[in-house]
């Protein structure tokens, strides 16, 4: 009577390793030619694998208010939307971009110049802040709360950012806000969002292009 012997899976782990480590040649040998072929034919290709591989920050930012909703006798310049940095890395200002988004309005045109015409344009807002920076902004409110703690060009743990409907309406100096509405670009970046709505606020690192935080928050009438 032969005995059946049960089958051993004892020296499987030598037979498993050199398959892990053809797939890792082969997958060293994609990067590397991607990485030669866009050296040769497509600077901007290095960056992108390069931005591909880099660390994104982890940030807890809080959401402490949002006041100054319109339809209100308020001017955008009374909107501001405060958020705190609860912990983790510090944001670098240049290279931290925030998003609102929700239902609200911005200014068409220019006002008081003769053959142009302008209105409040209400709906789908997407607001973009392509940086923390102050260039490009010119409420002194917002400079103002925010000189001592961004100096240094971080926003850090504990320090208080303030975002203000006013930010970007400068119409001189290249603007660091831009404000659309449905779907209309060509605003004067200025902004406010209904009362009583909610806005969905998404912080970005540009470097990676990824979320670092995101949340909602209510409009609040400005008292």
């Amino acid at each position: 009577m032969k005995v059946m012997r049960k089958p051993t899976f004892r020296d499987s782990d030598n037979a498993v390793a050199p398959i892990f480590g053809a797939v890792l040649i082969v997958l060293l040998t994609f990067v590397l030619a991607v990485a030669t072929v866009a050296a040769v034919y497509n600077d901007d290709a290095v960056e992108r694998i390069n931005n591909a591989f880099a660390k994104t920050p982890t940030a807890v930012i809080e959401i402490e208010g949002m006041v100054g909703g319109v339809p209100n006798p308020v001017h955008y310049h009374n909107i501001n939307i405060k958020l705190r940095h609860k912990g983790g890395d510090s944001l670098a200002v240049d290279s931290t971009m925030i998003v609102l988004s929700g239902e609200g309005e911005s200014h068409i045109g220019i006002v008081g110049v003769a053959g142009v015409s302008s209105w409040m344009e209400n709906g789908d807002t997407n607001v973009k802040y392509t940086n923390l920076a102050y260039s490009g902004k010119i409420n002194e409110k917002y400079i103002k709360t925010n000189s001592a703690a961004l100096d240094d060009g971080l926003w850090s743990t504990g320090e208080q950012l303030i975002l203000n409907g006013d930010d970007s309406i400068n119409g001189t100096d290249a603007s660091s806000v831009f404000v659309s509405v449905n779907g209309i670009s060509n605003t004067s970046n200025n902004y406010g969002f209904k009362s009583g709505t909610t806005v969905t606020i998404k912080i970005f690192d540009k470097t990676t292009q990824r979320i670092i935080a995101e949340g909602t928050a209510v409009v609040k009438p400005a008292e």
